[in-house]
């Protein structure tokens, strides 16, 4: 069973997988955290996204919020990251970033996350594609 309390202390996310997703989404100073089935889910600090998110027919590049390069299928649209969800692997829905209606799934089998707290501690929350939490 996920607890959202036990996310609130998190200021951002750093996730990485096999296919090459590299990225760091900040959160906002008290982010609200939605327990939906076996996911978690938040909105991010839409100004606080670096990094590139690769699925299988998508790459997206983020620079300070704003996709700044997008390789793959277009997306209509574009605006910044309005939620990141977590989920294991085995889920149906997987874990994925919204950008206003267009869904990427970012989740698979080697997929981690590291959060970072407040206090610039760091802790694995994802692992395997698996949440620890």
């Amino acid at each position: 069973m996920i607890n959202s309390k036990n996310f609130e202390q998190y200021q951002s996310l750093h996730i990485t997988n096999g296919l090459g997703t590299d990225i760091v989404v900040g959160l906002p100073e008290n982010p609200v955290w939605t327990v939906v089935g076996e996911s978690i889910e938040t909105s991010p600090d839409e100004f606080c996204v670096t990094g590139a998110v690769i699925s299988r027919d998508k790459q997206l590049i983020f620079a300070e919020g704003q996709i700044v390069e997008c390789i793959g299928e277009p997306i209509q649209n574009p605006s910044a990251i309005t939620k990141i969800s977590l989920s294991s692997y085995d889920e149906p829905s997987s874990s994925y970033i919204a950008l206003g209606d267009t869904i990427i799934t970012y989740g698979n089998r080697d997929t981690k996350i590291t959060a970072t707290n407040k206090d610039g501690q760091t802790e694995t929350i994802m692992e395997f594609g698996e949440l620890l939490q």
